[in-house]
């Protein structure tokens, strides 16, 4: 009985945080949604400033992370993972890629991942898995590029641990927490 009673207030829990996020103004619903022209987020770097912009925007993704199970959402070739007890409440989680060079990362790919809620920070690590084959690295080696993440306090990028699977044609990347990445060598 508890169990059930358990899983009742679960479900209505779930129910009401994805009706609280279907508002105007709130993150689209679906899979690659349509964004309208607008600067999405700006920051300043060095004294200059970086905007990514809803035209450079390649694909919105957004999914429910819940305790007991975690949760994966795919976005283009690219995936992130929570395990289970990654979050403590549900979680609505969304990611864009932007087609984008990021400002202030020498030697970057062009490309920018920005994950919602900034600054989540995870109980248990998350993974992100993105594919190499089409990222435009021309001749150079896919062991020569990084994760960084873009560190608001300081205004620069940080590098974090980065897995290269030769194999699959994937960089594996864990999280701690949601902010602005972008690979760079």
């Amino acid at each position: 009985m508890k169990k059930r009673w358990l899983t009742t207030i679960l479900i209505i829990a779930v129910t009401a945080f994805i009706s609280s996020c279907d508002h105007e103004g709130g993150y689209p619903t679906s899979i690659n949604s349509p964004v309208e022209e607008t600067t999405i987020s700006s920051m300043s770097i060095n004294g200059g400033s970086s905007e990514l912009r809803a035209t450079n925007l390649l694909g919105r993704a957004q999914g429910l992370v819940l305790p007991l199970v975690g949760g994966t959402i795919p976005l283009l070739d690219s995936r992130f993972e929570a395990p289970p007890l990654a979050v403590s409440l549900p979680t609505l989680v969304t990611w864009d890629i932007f087609a984008q060079t990021p400002a202030g990362l020498a030697s970057a790919l062009p490309r920018v991942y920005n994950f919602y809620p900034h600054l989540l920070i995870f109980l248990v690590p998350t993974t992100v898995s993105v594919s190499f084959a089409n990222a435009g690295l021309g001749a150079n080696n896919p062991d020569e590029y990084t994760f960084y993440y873009f560190n608001q306090g300081s205004g620069e990028w940080e590098p974090q641990p980065t897995t290269v699977d030769i194999e699959n044609q994937r960089f594996i990347v864990t999280l701690h927490h949601f902010s602005r990445y972008a690979f760079a060598r």
